[in-house]
């Protein structure tokens, strides 16, 4: 397999952030207590790409209407400028409400401080038709991935890549010979990159999800499934999960460990929470929650009709936005779920 990428690189990120071994004692049950509050939405989203913040007075949508932000009171679409500006936001990631970081369908990547934002790189080449960053995310502010996908203009095909910001720099680390769509990137002893792989035809429809790794034994693709089937792939706490079909799966070296399955009627969209024994995770049918010993729903969808929703989970928050279709009229709602602390 033909790949262009860094030696130097790949050893410097599966080495970069790495420190004492994390604290492996058993954490308590996640609580399932939450009370529920419903709240308007003053903002024409369109469709969400990502959903990300630290609190409810500082929340992010990265949307086809632009970049969107929350203050706890009203909805406000971020004002574009000559630096600060893309064709469409596609995501979005931070760690304090002054670090945050953008992907855009155009290349660019922008960093926010606090105060405004900033052209941080632009992914362009020459023999390049477009490119976008469709996942934005990373351990530390000077240990930053992006990855998405590019055209060249000499062929429909649609490839992928991976880049690596270290704090003063971004660099491409691989980009593939295969037509691929990455949407996600995450971190654990590799580098691991979740998304579409394309049929056999040049150009022809998307027909599998898989997930490849970064490492030592080089690009390797790990799983793939059928669009039609069921691949996730996130971190919660530094660990890496996937669910396949109906099983998910905690990726504990030197393999995986088996640690729950869902209903067979469940679709499980996403995979989210805090810890190992407080996971949440999106499903046709709402949040579902494992505690370590089990599942069960702590959010019901009782609307009628929706059309996608998007989930965030902070320390004792989670955040729903859900777009409730009532007589062909739609409308963003925020869900918000509190941890009741008196338990």
């Amino acid at each position: 397999m033909k790949l262009f990428r860094y030696a130097f690189l790949v050893l410097f990120l599966l080495c970069s952030g790495c420190g004492l071994l994390s604290d492996d004692s058993e954490p308590e049950p996640g609580s399932r207590n939450y009370i529920w509050v419903t709240e308007d939405v003053n903002g024409p989203f369109g469709f969400i790409y990502d959903f990300w913040g630290t609190a409810h007075n500082s929340l992010w949508v990265a949307a086809s209407s632009d970049l969107w932000y929350y203050n706890g009171e009203e909805w406000t679409e971020v004002e574009e400028n000559q630096d600060f500006h893309c064709g469409t936001f596609e995501s979005i990631f931070g760690f304090t409400k002054d670090d945050i970081w953008v992907g855009c369908n155009d290349g660019r990547i922008h960093h926010f401080d606090g105060t405004s934002w900033k052209p941080s790189f632009r992914y362009d080449k020459e023999e390049f038709y477009l490119s976008s960053v469709d996942g934005i995310w990373g351990t530390s502010s000077d240990d930053m991935y992006a990855t998405g996908y590019f055209v060249y203009k000499d062929t429909s095909g649609i490839y992928s890549f991976l880049l690596h910001y270290d704090g003063r720099r971004w660099q491409e680390v691989l980009i593939t010979d295969f037509e691929a769509q990455f949407q996600r990137v995450r971190k654990d002893h590799n580098v691991y990159l979740y998304g579409l792989k394309e049929g056999p035809e040049q150009g022809g429809a998307t027909d599998s999800l898989a997930v490849y790794s970064l490492g030592f034994k080089g690009f390797i693709q790990e799983f793939i499934e059928p669009r039609s089937s069921t691949l996730r792939m996130n971190s919660v706490d530094d660990k890496i999960y996937y669910v396949i079909e109906n099983t998910l799966y905690r990726l504990d070296y030197p393999g995986l460990t088996e640690v729950i399955s869902f209903p067979e009627s469940t679709e499980v969209y996403d995979i989210l929470g805090r810890h190992k024994n407080d996971l949440i995770f999106p499903t046709n049918d709402g949040l579902m929650h494992y505690n370590g010993k089990d599942l069960e729903y702590i959010y019901d969808i009782e609307l009628e009709l929706f059309s996608g929703y998007r989930t965030f989970v902070v320390e004792d928050e989670i955040f729903v936005l859900i777009e409730n279709i009532d007589q062909n009229v739609s409308r963003w709602e925020l869900q918000r779920g509190i941890l009741n602390a008196t338990e």
